[in-house]
């Protein structure tokens, strides 16, 4: 059924390409690629004094991110990309030499987004259109299941949501330390 569903999806995002989307959605990949977008939020935040926690946590998700995603699902679950197994879909980008799940462009965007959403609600809506036309941009270029991007959801909600509690620890534990010093 699962599989039913994803080849849907799949088929329906691979007939709607088209000339005024495309340009539109290349650019939005192209945001998320190696986590982009999110990498240069996090540092701009990150030297900022009053938003350094946020880039902190953010960077953080996004190394979490690298190593779950990147370095240990894709090579578990080895799972081919439906450009890979579906010949007849036109690919619009350069064909990825990774496997598909979870898709890390939505893995980086979601835990991104869920670090700036506990931040300040505000800065999350802000980022969360973002993260969401990343997601489509990778059904909509076919190089992903969207069974793959629902996992990079989840799974970047729970690693954004670590990071920002790990950051908010250490800054909590030093800063308890210092007081008693003082």
């Amino acid at each position: 059924m699962i599989e039913g569903i994803d080849t849907a999806v799949l088929y329906f995002f691979a007939g709607n390409q088209n000339e005024i989307w495309t340009p539109f959605m290349k650019v939005m990949t192209n945001l998320g690629d190696a986590g982009l977008v999110w990498i240069v939020l996090s540092l701009i935040l990150f030297f900022l004094p009053k938003t350094r926690r946020l880039g902190m946590a953010m960077a953080l998700a996004l190394i979490l991110c690298l190593l779950v995603g990147n370095g240990l699902l894709k090579n578990i679950f080895s799972r081919p990309r439906p450009c890979w197994r579906h010949q007849d879909i036109k690919l619009l980008i350069p064909n990825p030499t990774d496997y598909s799940f979870p898709s890390g462009h939505t893995f980086a965007s979601f835990a991104s987004t869920t670090t700036a959403f506990l931040w300040k609600k505000r800065w999350g809506f802000l980022c969360l259109p973002f993260a969401l036309v990343i997601s489509v941009s990778r059904l909509y270029f076919c190089v992903h299941y969207v069974t793959d991007i629902l996992a990079g959801m989840i799974l970047g909600i729970c690693l954004g949501v670590l990071a920002y509690r790990l950051v908010q620890f250490i800054y909590d534990n030093r800063e308890g330390k210092a007081e008693v010093v003082q």
